[in-house]
């Protein structure tokens, strides 16, 4: 007998295969949920990774979809003559195969653009292991040190090689000095100490001959644009409106009684 796309749809062979199909994609689904439950009750912790969470949810989508298929072409078909309600189910299954399908499709890239690195090979499950490094107030002190008293913020050539090698100890343990007890990145805690400084400029009258790129540079930004994003981020205003609010007639005259 010719093989056909006829005679194939609705054989014993495409009930068969779409059997398997849902068979695979169920157990695919529940060695995902398994594995999500079963490191979330050993960590007592959402150290999960949103990527497996959002695969599992798909493969729950995929076995969906491929249920209904095999539901409709093992009940509606052989049970109900081409008509209308045979019809009817038939443009449902097919309107829910495309909702569903697209709808995983515009997700996928939904998280691909607010998550770039989510194919870049991470591990599934987060390290168990503390990030804590011993001495890490030690370090902490020591960068306070190096703040007040160096200056070292002001340094638009700064980077977070630089100030580790300033503090004796590698990079990767100042970023975990700095996510753990100050709750800041590197750039972030910087950019905080930078726009401290600015702020004293704008405000001090021996400073008000000095311009809004000096200040930026002498706060160690190296970018005037930077510095009035950042600026603007930490404070809600311009340098220039910082500036007239913090040195206006009202202010000169309250500072210089």
């Amino acid at each position: 007998m010719d093989f056909s796309f006829e005679s194939y749809i609705g054989s014993f062979f495409h009930k068969a295969v779409l059997s398997i199909i849902f068979g695979w994609k169920f157990i695919l689904f529940i060695l995902g949920w398994q594995m999500i439950r079963a490191h979330q009750h050993i960590i007592k912790k959402k150290t999960i990774l949103w990527w497996p969470k959002m695969l599992t949810f798909f493969l729950g989508i995929l076995t969906y979809i491929a249920l209904v298929n095999l539901c409709y072409f093992l009940l509606i078909v052989p049970n109900f003559e081409i008509g209308s309600i045979r019809d009817i189910v038939r443009q449902l299954v097919e309107l829910n195969y495309i909702i569903f399908t697209c709808s995983i499709l515009f997700i996928t890239i939904f998280f691909f653009f607010k998550y770039p690195k989510i194919l870049s090979g991470l591990p599934i499950i987060k390290s168990q292991k503390t990030s804590k490094v011993s001495d890490g107030q030690l370090y902490v002190d020591r960068l306070d040190k190096l703040i007040k008293e160096d200056k070292i913020h002001l340094d638009t050539e700064l980077n977070e090689k630089k100030l580790a090698d300033k503090m004796g100890i590698q990079s990767y343990i100042l970023s975990i000095v700095l996510n753990d007890y100050l709750g800041k990145s590197f750039s972030s805690f910087i950019n905080e100490k930078r726009i401290e400084e600015a702020k004293r400029l704008l405000e001090s009258p021996s400073h008000d001959d000095l311009t809004i790129f000096a200040v930026a540079v002498d706060s160690g930004f190296r970018s005037e644009s930077v510095f009035y994003v950042n600026f603007k981020k930490h404070t809600g205003l311009t340098p220039k409106q910082y500036k007239k609010k913090h040195t206006g007639p009202g202010e000169r005259t309250r500072k210089s009684q």
